[in-house]
């Protein structure tokens, strides 16, 4: 489903902050093997970094229309501050003690004016972590009706459907951004082996584009949008 990316790249500026660890801050003394099993028998992984990221849910919507099954994209109000204009998922930052699905819950019924009950999530897609210090969590979800779609007009240019069948068979664009990490100023240069001379691991992350007419779904939602696909893809072999 994806085509090779040009050797076109756009340079991504990481800066590397250095954090003072007090020395004397002890949890206290884990020598015990016992107190080591104990904290990971039977425990439920995650993503390393993940309480300090910017978190985020998003919903893929899915709505049928004429018997059709079709996938309802946002194009974000102009007014917005960031990314007015944008093509999107519904979803937006999950609140303090609010887990990932709820938050994608709520965020779609503010957007799209519709009840909680207009919406059944089917399940969870991969989750997604960016280069930015923020993770997205997508929900996959069924909207009863097409009729009790009212976008918030703050929020909410206008909304567009897009059939799954389409995009199955579309080839996305992909093209190729480079990574470049960047230390800052006092990286402390003198407690690693190769000082100034380090050779930094250059990154590289694949921006998708998918065209619909006059629309263009790219960045972290046409991200999002190709893994679904695959998902559909890798469930009918």
């Amino acid at each position: 489903m994806t085509s090779s990316p040009s050797k076109t790249y756009v340079i991504v500026k990481i800066e590397i902050n250095v954090y003072n660890i007090n020395k004397n801050n002890k949890m206290g003394d884990i020598v015990e093997f016992d107190r080591i099993f104990d904290c990971y028998v039977d425990r439920n992984i995650g993503i390393i970094g993940e309480d300090e990221m910017q978190r985020y849910s998003v919903i893929i919507p899915l709505i049928k229309i004429n018997n059709e099954l079709k996938i309802l994209f946002e194009v974000r109000a102009k007014t917005l501050r960031h990314q007015p204009g944008e093509i999107s998922f519904p979803g937006g930052k999950i609140e303090k003690n609010e887990d990932s699905k709820s938050a994608g819950i709520r965020e779609t019924c503010e957007e799209l004016g519709v009840l909680e009950g207009d919406i059944e999530v089917i399940g969870a897609e991969n989750i997604l972590v960016t280069q930015h210090n923020r993770i997205i969590y997508p929900y996959v979800a069924r909207i009863s009706s097409q009729g009790n779609i009212k976008p918030s007009s703050f929020e909410v240019d206008h909304v567009f459907y897009v059939p799954i069948d389409y995009l199955i068979h579309q080839k996305p664009l992909v093209k190729a951004v480079k990574i470049i990490t960047e230390p800052a100023e006092d990286f402390p240069y003198e407690d690693i082996a190769s000082g100034k001379d380090y050779k930094w691991i250059e990154g590289r992350n694949d921006i998708y584009f998918y065209k619909f007419g006059a629309y263009t779904i790219w960045g972290l939602t046409a991200r999002i949008l190709n893994q679904f696909i695959k998902t559909i893809l890798e469930t009918e072999r």
